[in-house]
């Protein structure tokens, strides 16, 4: 039988930033994170959800930090690694998480409105995280998670525009690995 692997204490002394922090899978995140060990921020437009998360992962014990931030808005995501920075001392890892579906309806069906506002949260938004991030990161060597989801590789009946915007997610964060190796090396 192989011996067990612990990742106790794998982010001692890292700070992890996590955007759309309030509930599911960003929740879910920041609790490892911080489990593992790491201070985290938690950023979110939920900010009742991110409080209680942050202070419940406090009274364990940990480090952690809310901050309302809407990746719809230019300066939000900024402010939440100014806090990373000014709080914690940096940011070693950003799990970029924050998105909306939308309506379900058939592409012919959706508005004008919907879809700026599904790529403007879903695309534009993780392009403004990476963008506040990349800064702190490149410095320190620390490491950006996009959240895509399977509708970055398939479309599904009804949710083009979300399906759209998880394919970008998925290309700005290839061509983020590319320019970041040829400008690192």
């Amino acid at each position: 039988m192989p011996a067990e692997t612990s990742l106790t204490g794998r982010f001692d002394g890292k700070v992890v930033l996590v955007v759309g922090a309030s509930v599911g899978i960003g929740a879910a995140a920041a609790r490892l994170f911080s489990e593992l060990g790491a201070a985290v921020v938690l950023a979110s437009r939920n900010m009742e959800a991110t409080r209680a998360l942050a202070d419940e992962l406090v009274g364990l014990g940990r480090q952690a930090a809310a901050v309302e931030a809407d990746v719809g808005h230019d300066g939000d995501v900024e402010r939440a690694v100014a806090v990373a920075v000014e709080r914690y001392g940096g940011l070693d890892a950003a799990f970029n998480n924050a998105g909306i579906q939308g309506p379900a309806r058939p592409l012919a069906e959706q508005s004008d409105v919907d879809f700026d506002r599904i790529l403007n949260v879903n695309l534009k938004g993780i392009w403004r995280s990476m963008r506040a991030e990349l800064p702190e990161l490149i410095d320190r060597g620390g490491a950006i998670v996009n959240t895509a989801s399977v509708g970055g590789l398939i479309v599904a009946p009804g949710i083009s525009p979300y399906c759209a915007s998880k394919h970008g997610v998925i290309g700005l964060s290839r061509g983020r690995r590319s320019t970041t190796r040829r400008r690192c090396a």
